[in-house]
């Protein structure tokens, strides 16, 4: 009796001091958990009890975050201290009201690096533009507001609160918050996992992992520190072998005729969608009008070894091979041999500005846009990006500049990306296909699936137009034109799933996310200066291919000659 007794008060004791830092801090305690876990309250009561589990994890890794914070500041007990605090925690909500109300953006590591790459004569535009524009203003006046209530919080907390809160009350708020700080302790080993990454591609991963991780501004800040950390690893090493490779072996030309050759980098294209691949509705009319003509070709064992688009992309424009082991920072940009060989070198991307503060698309981009890449890679690059393809086309026929007789265009499309509704203009030629339409019988396909699903295929529709313009602007010319998607996706195929979930790898959705579809299309004029090469492709429409060695096919058709260039690697070669 005397031992459980004991026992009881030192519970008792540990919940009460457990407790001091929350009661003698409460107001910033209140302020923090409002803003940082605000977020994942709103995906509750939108998504309801199936984020129940997220919503968990996040409001108790806030609630651990806060309870440190309210720890230091009861450890310090001084006045200019906390008020540093909260100085520093207002600049961060600013900042993070600022670039969401002008950019649509948070602190991620595209920001730090636009910051680094901005010179004085840009600082006052953007100054000029953005910080003296009514968003500034309103990010201010949120912050303000959010000022006031946080001294009104200090106020009624020293006036009126703090003496109310007895050891009643104090050992009952010590008792709850046992659970949520253990479960916000487990939930923090997200930052234990963040430091182990070791490629910027990871990033991703981690997010997907942590799905609660990004609700803070210390938080973000970490995630976009050591992103750049290791970007500055990754990317100089690309750089450096690309640099080398053109001093110390020069690419050349097979011959000096006039030529285009065109990649065309698709997005999200499940190749199950295409009537090509043998998929009921007629979606790809115009690439099916031209493989009848004899002009296309077919490709019906192509891969991505991988499902996101910074990975696949990042050894799709290197020359490294996966299944050698070969990592892609550590061999040439292709485009760079392509540039120095005599081509001018085209660079349309549709995806530059697309998630400007999206993981996946600073891995990405810290690649594609490195100064030293976009020197010697690019002759010319689009300046924009456009809500579909086919403006992006448009821009193209404006802008882009034809110098010499040699041309090496690459299209980076939206294609079909999530969600495909907003991938194509909502005309009537684009919206042939209805719920009615579509083929599939799934007992879990409701009319709204059954519309996401129509809208897909309008969406991969609309792709084949776009790319049958470049069918019309090249049917004259010597042009050879390759098509691949990134990889590609799921809309209910074969299970009550959309998007690319990573899950166990099963032949099913191997079969949705990582076969792509692969067209190679030869002008009339191509087809009759090279009439071996022709039978080289229509011999290799049912070779194995993997879209890291896309290097070498693109190497035979354009005529370069290199010491990176593989036989064995390349798909009409073998």
């Amino acid at each position: 009796m005397y031992i459980c007794l004991k026992t009881m008060i030192r519970l008792k004791n540990i919940f009460n001091s457990l407790a001091i830092p929350l009661v003698c801090q409460l107001p910033f305690f209140m302020i923090y958990m409002l803003w940082t876990a605000k977020d994942a309250m709103l995906e509750f009561f939108a998504s309801g009890w199936g984020e129940a589990r997220d919503v968990c994890y996040a409001v108790c890794i806030c609630t651990f975050r806060a309870y440190i914070a309210c720890g230091l500041l009861q450890w310090v007990q001084k006045l200019w201290f906390k008020v540093w605090v909260y100085v520093v925690f207002f600049i961060g909500m600013f900042i993070t009201l600022f670039l969401h109300k002008t950019f649509s953006m948070n602190i991620s590591p595209t920001i730090f690096t636009l910051l680094a790459e901005t010179n004085s004569h840009e600082i006052s535009d953007f100054w000029h533009t953005f910080v003296l524009s009514s968003a500034t203003w309103a990010a201010l006046r949120n912050m303000l507001c959010m000022c006031l209530f946080a001294l009104v919080l200090e106020w009624a907390h020293a006036r009126y609160l703090l003496p109310c809160i007895n050891q009643k009350c104090r050992m009952a708020l010590g008792v709850m918050l046992v659970p949520m700080l253990a479960i916000g302790v487990y939930g923090a080993r997200l930052y234990a996992d963040l430091f182990t990454l070791q490629q910027t591609d990871e990033l991703m991963e981690w997010e997907d992992r942590y799905p609660y991780a990004l609700n803070d501004e210390a938080t973000r800040l970490l995630q976009s520190a050591w992103g750049i950390h290791l970007a500055a690893r990754e990317v100089p090493q690309v750089v450096h072998t690309t640099l080398q490779t053109l001093s110390h072996d020069k690419a050349t030309l097979t011959d000096s005729d006039s030529l285009n050759v065109v990649l065309v980098i698709g997005e999200s294209f499940i190749k199950w969608h295409s009537n090509l691949y043998g998929y009921p509705l007629l979606t790809n009319p115009n690439l099916t009008a031209e493989r009848d003509k004899g002009n296309l070709f077919v490709m019906n064992r192509a891969e991505s070894p991988f499902n996101t688009t910074s990975k696949v992309m990042r050894n799709m424009l290197c020359c490294n091979s996966l299944a050698d082991g070969e990592a892609w920072n550590k061999s040439p940009y292709f485009l760079s041999l392509i540039k120095q060989a005599g081509y001018r070198v085209l660079w349309w991307d549709n995806q530059r500005d697309m998630y400007p503060g999206e993981s996946f698309s600073f891995a990405l981009n810290s690649l594609l846009y490195h100064p030293d890449i976009v020197r010697t890679a690019y002759s010319q690059t689009n300046a924009e990006s456009f809500d579909y393809d086919g403006l992006l086309l448009d821009d193209f026929e404006k802008n882009a500049q034809f110098v010499g007789n040699k041309h090496f265009m690459v299209f980076h499309l939206v294609g079909q990306h999530f969600m495909p509704v907003s991938r194509f203009p909502q005309k009537p030629e684009f919206l042939r296909f209805t719920p009615h339409d579509v083929p599939a019988h799934h007992p879990w396909l409701t009319p709204e699936k059954r519309q996401i699903v129509a809208d897909y295929d309008n969406a991969t529709l609309y792709n084949d137009w776009v790319i049958g313009r470049l069918f019309q602007r090249f049917a004259h010319t010597n042009t050879a034109l390759v098509y691949l998607s990134d990889h590609g996706e799921e809309v209910y195929d074969y299970r009550d799933s959309f998007g690319r979930v990573n899950d166990v790898l099963t032949p099913q959705r191997f079969r949705y996310q990582y076969e792509i579809p692969l067209f190679i299309w030869l002008s009339p004029t191509y087809q009759k200066r090279h009439p071996q090469i022709v039978e080289s492709v229509r011999h290799a429409i049912n070779h194995h291919f993997v879209s890291d060695n896309l290097c070498h096919l693109m190497f035979h058709l354009a005529g370069v000659k290199t010491k990176f260039y593989r036989a064995e690697k390349d798909l009409i070669q073998k």
